[in-house]
């Protein structure tokens, strides 16, 4: 489990800020512990990616 925006931002050399915007706008798969901090695991980053790419094929990374 990748625990904090933080964490999960340096997994993508993107900061703190665009992972709270691509939780918003992108579907990005992430959810608040009771703690209030944010969490993920690398497969359903995996899931995602790929699911974004099916969609269009020319997505070679993340679009901040």
């Amino acid at each position: 489990m990748i625990v904090g925006l933080d964490e999960i931002g340096s997994l993508f050399g993107r900061s703190r800020w665009a992972i709270a915007r691509w939780i918003r706008t992108q579907g990005f798969p992430a959810a608040r512990l009771p703690d209030g901090k944010w969490f993920t695991t690398m497969g359903l980053i995996e899931a995602w990616t790929l699911e974004r790419r099916a969609r269009d094929p020319i997505v070679s990374q993340v679009e901040e």
